[in-house]
């Protein structure tokens, strides 16, 4: 999959990090609330490592297989969190992920990001299914794969670490469902 661009929704915009980043970023990064479930590093969890980290990922952008991980930021720049992509198995399995700093948590931000993220994922790569990983203790984050549209497939092991997590799933078919009956609502009086 080619890297994103922009995205745009009605109140947020989806990119690519740039250097510009590195404050918000560390600051998320350094928040004990916004990386509570987060498979980071207590490293990475740094200043220092969080900036590592951030360039790690803009560097990728350059190469032929960049690291799908973007920023949200709402329309006037102010930085709200991040999203991102990346496939867990053949067949065109991904996963996504969302995360914000708590001050925009309960705002739809999220959901609104990812939908776009999603949206660009099915129209725009041959991806069969995206799957959302989560802590079965996280709470926030099933209210906003639910609201994507994504079925609640229970705990099960996570392809890529020895862990086992609450997996949600959007498979193309049904999101191309969604998209119908989304157009029926529009056209109906």
């Amino acid at each position: 999959m080619r890297l994103i661009h922009r995205l745009e929704t009605q109140r947020t915009v989806v990119r690519p990090f740039d250097a510009d980043d590195d404050k918000p970023f560390a600051a998320f990064m350094t928040d004990p609330e916004a990386t509570r479930y987060l498979l980071f590093t207590d490293e990475q969890k740094t200043e220092e490592g969080a900036r590592g980290l951030l360039h790690f990922v803009i560097d990728s952008y350059a190469t032929d297989h960049p690291i799908h991980s973007y920023a949200i930021a709402l329309h006037d720049g102010t930085w709200v969190g991040s999203c991102g992509v990346s496939q867990v198995s053949e067949g065109g399995v991904w996963e996504c992920y969302y995360s914000l700093l708590p001050k925009f948590w309960d705002h739809g931000y999220a959901t609104e990001a990812a939908s776009a993220l999603l949206r660009h994922c099915f129209e725009h790569a041959a991806i069969t299914e995206v799957r959302a990983y989560m802590s079965p203790d996280n709470e926030r984050s099933p209210r906003v794969a639910a609201r994507l549209g994504m079925a609640d497939l229970g705990v099960q092991p996570y392809p890529v670490y020895a862990i086992h997590g609450r997996v949600f799933a959007l498979t193309r078919e049904s999101y191309e469902k969604q998209l119908e009956r989304q157009d029926q609502e529009e056209r109906e009086p």
